[in-house]
């Protein structure tokens, strides 16, 4: 917790980088042991997008960034636009199965799992 100069207390923000390796799944521990102390403002993984994208939804990242380029390519695979929409700034924290309630039939269960599919694969790549 950080005390505020009137006397408050508000969360830690941090970002943990590579945080599906050994030391950030470490430090990932830490902060589920007290997740009020902490907001997670983004993270970041080189390859392994499933955990990834479980540690962002479970501490709430605003931000999960992936460094492999063909796990960005195996989203824009099967969504070649979403990356382009207007309001992607504003969707881009949210998982496919989020974002596929505001997307109206655009984003379909056959897209979703096309995708979770390609990512498990890039995942389980040494």
């Amino acid at each position: 917790m950080v005390v505020t100069q009137d006397g408050g207390r508000e969360p830690r923000r941090v970002t943990i980088l590579g945080s599906t390796g050994s030391v950030g799944t470490q430090t990932i521990d830490l902060v589920a042991r007290d997740p009020a102390a902490f907001a997670v403002e983004a993270l970041t993984a080189n390859r392994n997008v499933a955990l990834l994208a479980r540690q962002a939804r479970e501490l709430g990242a605003r931000l999960a960034v992936v460094a492999d380029p063909a796990a960005k390519a195996a989203l824009e695979k099967t969504l070649p636009t979403l990356a382009k929409h207007p309001a992607f700034e504003q969707f881009k924290s949210m998982s496919l199965r989020e974002l596929q309630a505001y997307a109206e039939g655009q984003i379909t269960n056959e897209m979703v799992a096309k995708v979770d599919a390609d990512l498990k694969a890039l995942s389980a790549k040494p």
